[in-house]
């Protein structure tokens, strides 16, 4: 079958072939990235399909904010490559390598494609462009060749119009940012947006500032200009039926978790090498402390240690860079002192998992001090500009809980629409990065429902799940919910593999560690690592765990089971960053699938736009944080009509019209209803959120390119002759057009 939009240029990073375990040590890259990332930083400069150079420069950015005409690059190893036809990576297609041996094996293949890719290589090899003479005129230059020898195979409509935009095609000339182009890894993601976005730079010089404060200048210097980028182009209709992808994304790279314990001197290859390592390991900001030079220097073992970490820095931001270019959003490196929180955060998850009365009380204090380091670590300036100038959705790449950042008064997952990609380890963070294009499904497709319970027979949790479905049956009648019981890892694979609906729900057990560094689901009494099951099982795009620390917040490795599932394949994963309440639990699954009941239709047509999965989730957090407070402070729920049920009908549809002070007017009614001033009952709300499920709850992934639409959307937007084949700014046979009817409300 041919993709679905021909026109677009499918790019291919080709790794060699190497052991599984070749991989980096601090934060598990393949051996083969080394070479490839200068291909990547480069990617930000070429064309995503054949009509982008005739598109105004607007309207394209603005195509590209809700997620229309994003990159297409794929990372894939030689020997899977081998056995892939061309034609199933695209019609035009590109194909980058970065050793011999490997670019012999692609011109190997190339020799029997039909339609064949160019090779772009930084190795000499027969057949393949070299590295420093591809550009993107010489890009253009093989889509022509292409669809002259091969124009036969487009539709007649593409064909034209293919021709007519290589023909005449003319490199865009950038306009000046205004900036330099200074040499600093944490500015690297902000540039390369913005060069995406047709901005030059002046020429700079490496960054070294004197001062932290120096460093918070420069990157918000940047980040304010793809803000600026984005202001200028605007939403429009379109964005009925494309969301706004996240405008900032919150990054740090890690180190695995076990390199940040003890050095053990009489391992190491010699005493400068264990020094470089303790440097890494206590970093905290962008000045670092140097070694001894003179002992460094001495030693070569030392200075490989550093030249790899490196290595990892530089392709942690070129491929976060890559990926957060696609939408022209910012990108704010965050410090290495949030890596440090992990006592922190292993003394309050003790404190939450502890059923004594005093380690309740510590909760609130505990958490607070979570909130203070990670706000610490940031930094004020920093902080201030997430608290003024940032009102949209927010993308994760980082290990330690940044959705637990204040954000005025609230933890930043409540605040704003958050979603998450895990730094470590990092072939798992690259491929969800290239994973980044969206979908739009249709609401009975997301309404389709298999939950699997997992507790043996005499478990006091076994049929909590069911009662709470149960009681809730009247309210879930438009699902297809299949519910069952199993005992076996037999009989969990077998489910999931049989399994065609979207959304699974797994209901039982999970252990942080099983004392291997490893996170498990209890199938019955067996412990399951879930990543042995890569390649058996063919897991949902959607996964709900309603299960404890499968996300564990202070879980010995990377090694999760949310990691495990988008390790499989899930596009999107609930995970739990802590322990929750078997009762609690159960109920927030009911509530959520009643909110898929009944939430997605009534929105889909009040609000005039699609919905993505990352609001649902994110609106459903806020409504149990906010029962959890009205429980708290106002009284048990008694019933709609009482003061109680008016503040939570109140507050839930403040929710869930996107009204970004939802939390403030929350706080405002309770106030009155108590005769307290606001702030007192501010500082008793911080005490029930400090302990709330909804915190324990974050989304893996990439929730936001999960798009639902009834069709209606769809049919508004859509020219009726355009609608058998694609939307204007989502198929770029049609070129950027701004419309003029104004643009959608998203909430944050």
């Amino acid at each position: 079958m041919p993709p679905r939009d021909p026109l677009k240029i499918s790019y291919v990073l080709v790794l060699p072939e190497t052991d599984g375990d070749d991989t980096s040590p601090f934060q598990g890259f393949s051996a083969g990235w080394t070479g490839l990332i200068g291909f990547v930083e480069q990617l930000a400069t070429l064309p995503a399909d054949i009509a982008e150079n005739k598109a105004p420069i607007d309207g394209l950015i603005s195509q590209r904010m809700g997620g229309a005409r994003m990159l297409s690059w794929t990372p894939v190893n030689i020997d899977a490559l081998e056995q892939i036809p061309a034609r199933l990576l695209g019609y035009f297609v590109v194909a980058f390598t970065a050793d011999p041996a490997t670019a012999a094996r692609v011109e190997a293949w190339r020799a029997h494609q039909t339609i064949k890719p160019l090779h772009v290589s930084s190795t000499k090899v027969e057949g393949a462009v070299a590295a420093d003479e591809f550009d993107e005129e010489r890009l253009v230059a093989h889509l022509r060749q292409v669809l002259q020898t091969h124009g036969d195979q487009l539709d007649e409509r593409r064909r034209i119009f293919a021709a007519a935009m290589l023909d005449d095609y003319v490199m865009r000339a950038p306009e000046p940012s205004g900036l330099k182009m200074d040499g600093h890894n944490m500015l690297l993601g902000d540039q390369m947006s913005l060069t995406r976005a047709g901005r030059s730079f002046e020429e700079g010089e490496p960054f070294q500032g004197r001062a932290e404060t120096d460093y918070d200048t420069k990157t918000l210097e940047t980040l304010r200009a793809v803000f600026a980028a984005r202001d200028r182009a605007g939403l429009d209709n379109m964005h009925r039926l494309i969301l706004v992808h996240p405008e900032l994304w919150l990054v740090e790279p890690a180190l695995f978790r076990w390199a940040y314990q003890r050095i053990d001197w009489r391992k190491a290859p010699d005493r400068a090498s264990a020094e470089v390592v303790k440097m890494l390991q206590q970093q905290s900001g962008f000045l670092m402390t140097s070694p001894d030079l003179e002992q460094f220097f001495a030693s070569a073992a030392a200075q490989e240690t550093l030249r790899v970490r490196q290595g990892e820095l530089h392709l942690f931001m070129a491929t976060v860079g890559l990926a957060a270019a696609s939408t022209t959003s910012a990108v704010m490196r965050l410090r290495p002192a949030v890596n440090r929180v992990y006592p922190l955060l292993s003394a309050y998850a003790r404190s939450v998992r502890s059923n004594k009365a005093e380690s309740k009380h510590k909760a609130r204090r505990l958490f607070g001090e979570i909130q203070e380091a990670l706000s610490q670590a940031v930094g004020p300036e920093r902080m201030a500009f997430l608290d003024n100038e940032v009102t949209g959705p927010v993308k994760i790449v980082a290990d330690p809980p940044i959705e637990w950042l204040p954000i005025r008064g609230l933890p930043l997952m409540l605040r704003h629409q958050c979603s998450r990609i895990n730094a470590t380890p990092g072939n798992l963070m690259i491929g969800e990065l290239a994973t980044n294009q969206p979908t739009t499904v249709a609401p009975q497709t997301v309404q389709d429902i298999l939950v699997v319970s997992s507790f043996l027979p005499h478990d006091p949790l076994r049929n909590v799940m069911a009662k709470a479905l149960e009681a809730m049956a009247p309210q879930l009648d438009r699902l297809k919910i299949k519910h069952v019981h199993i005992s076996t890892v037999e009989a969990f694979e077998a489910e999931l593999n049989a399994f065609t609906g979207a959304v699974m729900v797994f209901d039982g057990h999970g252990w942080l560690d099983d004392g291997h560094g490893v996170s498990t689901l209890m199938i019955g009494d067996t412990p399951l690592d879930v990543w042995s099951l890569r390649g058996r099982v063919r897991p949902p795009p959607i996964v709900l765990l309603s299960a404890c620390d499968t996300h564990g917040a202070d879980a010995a490795s990377h090694a999760t089971v949310g990691n495990g599932f988008l390790a499989m394949g899930s596009l999107t994963v609930m995970a739990t960053l802590l322990p929750v309440g078997g009762q609690e639990a159960a109920q927030f699954i009911a509530r959520f699938l009643y909110r898929l009941a009944a939430f997605i239709p009534d929105a889909l047509a009040a609000r005039h736009r699609v919905l993505n999965w990352t609001e649902i989730v994110t609106g459903m957090q806020r409504m149990i944080v906010t029962s959890e407070i009205l429980d708290g402070l106002v009284n048990k729920a008694d019933g709609p009509f009482t003061a109680r049920g008016r503040i939570q009908s109140a507050a839930n549809l403040n929710i869930n019209t996107g009204k970004p002070d939802w939390y403030e007017r929350l706080l405002a009614d309770i106030a009155r209803h108590r005769g307290e001033t606001v702030e007192a009952v501010t500082t008793l709300a911080e005490r029930v959120v400090a302990r709330s499920e909804a915190i324990r709850y974050i989304q893996l992934g990439h929730p936001e390119n999960i798009l639902i639409d009834d069709g209606g959307i769809h049919a508004a937007v859509v020219p009726e002759p355009l609608r058998d084949i694609g939307a204007i700014g989502v198929d770029p046979a049609y070129p950027a057009r701004r419309e003029e009817d104004g643009a959608p409300a998203q909430d944050a």
